[in-house]
């Protein structure tokens, strides 16, 4: 079994009781996972290259298109430079 990396929010015990549930908690560490993703970039900045190669290829893939999600990351990658969409990637706010 894959091992979740040491700075995501660990559960221990998947009662919901202990450790929360719904958005809250999947807002947590989806905020800490792009802040790892956010690190990995700032180390070595042309894995945003391979993520708009990427998106690129799903976009032509199978000729449905990008999903909302993928579409949105898209615009945001072109609309902004790294420092800016890192800085919105980071925050703690509804658009991180």
């Amino acid at each position: 079994m894959t091992q979740p990396h040491p700075d995501l929010p660990k559960i221990d015990n998947p009662n919901p009781k202990l450790h929360g549930v719904g958005h809250p908690h999947i807002d947590r560490r989806m905020l800490a996972m792009a802040r790892l993703a956010a690190e990995k970039i700032d180390r070595d900045p042309e894995l945003l290259q391979i993520v708009i190669d990427n998106l690129e290829r799903w976009a032509r893939r199978d000729g449905h298109g990008l999903s909302v999600g993928q579409a949105e990351w898209k615009a945001l990658i072109e609309r902004h430079s790294w420092p800016e969409l890192r800085a919105i990637l980071v925050q703690d706010t509804d658009e991180g």
